[in-house]
């Protein structure tokens, strides 16, 4: 069996029947997810109930400071979390529940059906092996009868397709021989080398310059957009995602505190947490004006605080009340009708967020 070419997938149909809201069901819908690691120190609660829906053609983000969950809830999904960790819930992939896999029908999902992009490329790379060969792997581990010539031949297609020039002789290269952006597109085309259905992109322009970001991003999008795949988009960085995802996840603490259409949540955030990140970015239609922040730090997941996790560092906290005492459900909040984790989601003042000046997809 041959591995499947970049243009077997195309369907530009389920991708904007996704956007729009029609499809029928999720590729991936992960419902309640707890992970939990039980250390010296004690119980570390790295996401308490997370639960979303992904599409198929469409790109969700999940963005928030970092421990919030964000990598942790990915890794949950590819089972490659240490063995300390607990995770209950449920990751349904197409109908079946990854958590009760065994290990060996796991891994013929992971980097075939759903495949991930990791943000230190220099470490996802083995520094002895040529990138041609380690692309090359990702494919033989899930098609063994695949000929050397095609083997070589998709390889050098999926260097082409990353942007990569003279894509046959950087085949033959090193790691450490690339640019941390090319370094990163060799990543992308390891997990774009088998079509998988949806991928996982963990915070993929990390330590890149802002021109080399946006290339970077490009090649996500383009790539994806060819494939027809699904997206999770992991980023600390809201400008990353706006111009980019369908929808949005906000994490703090674990939790999900807000979630719905990107333009929607951009533009009128309903959590006071998310007001906050968006205020603390820069605006290039805006001349001057102090930038503002979110007082404190993010808690220590050993202890997260009682009530809404975020009411420590919530200038819209009602103290004493349910801020401090009650943990807010993700409901839909009237003024929005998008979701949020706040009680007093449709009493916030609505404010012009000053994130980056992209126009959302959404």
């Amino acid at each position: 069996m041959s591995p499947p070419s970049s243009t077997d997938r195309v369907v530009a149909t389920t991708s904007s029947a996704s956007r729009s809201g029609t499809a029928a069901e999720p590729v991936l819908a992960v419902r309640n997810l707890r992970v939990r690691f039980r250390t010296a120190r004690g119980v570390v609660h790295a996401t308490e109930g997370v639960s979303y829906d992904l599409f198929g053609g469409e790109v969700l983000g999940v963005v928030g400071e970092s421990g919030s969950g964000k990598t942790v809830s990915a890794m949950a999904v590819l089972g490659l979390l240490p063995a300390n960790a607990e995770v209950t819930g449920q990751i349904h992939f197409r109908g079946r529940d990854l958590l009760g896999l065994p290990p060996a029908e796991l891994r013929a999902v992971r980097g075939q059906r759903i495949a991930m992009v990791f943000q230190d490329a220099l470490a996802a790379l083995n520094p002895l092996h040529r990138v041609g060969s380690q692309i090359a792997e990702a494919i033989t581990t899930h098609h063994r009868d695949v000929t050397r010539r095609q083997l070589r031949d998709r390889t050098v297609q999926l260097l082409g397709d990353v942007g990569i020039p003279n894509p046959s002789a950087a085949a033959r290269r090193y790691p450490h021989e690339f640019s941390g952006g090319m370094r990163q597109r060799v990543v992308i085309a390891m997990a774009l080398a088998n079509d998988p259905e949806v991928i996982i992109a963990d915070e993929p322009t990390t330590a890149l310059d802002v021109t080399t970001q946006a290339q970077v991003l490009d090649v996500l999008e383009r790539m994806r957009e060819r494939t027809g795949s699904a997206m999770v988009l992991i980023t600390h960085n809201l400008g990353v995602v706006t111009g980019v995802a369908d929808r949005v996840l906000v994490m703090y603490a674990g939790k999900v505190m807000e979630s719905g259409g990107i333009g929607a949540v951009f533009t009128k955030p309903a959590h006071p947490y998310t007001i906050g990140l968006l205020g603390s970015m820069p605006r290039l239609d805006q001349d001057g004006g102090r930038l503002t922040r979110i007082a404190g730090q993010p808690p220590s997941l050993l202890d997260v605080p009682p009530g809404c996790a975020f009411h420590p560092r919530c200038p819209h906290a009602q103290l004493p009340g349910p801020c401090a005492t009650d943990v807010p459900e993700l409901r839909t909040a009237s003024a929005t009708g998008h979701r949020s984790a706040c009680h007093f989601a449709d009493d916030l003042t609505r404010v012009s967020p000053s994130g980056p000046s992209l126009e959302p997809r959404g």
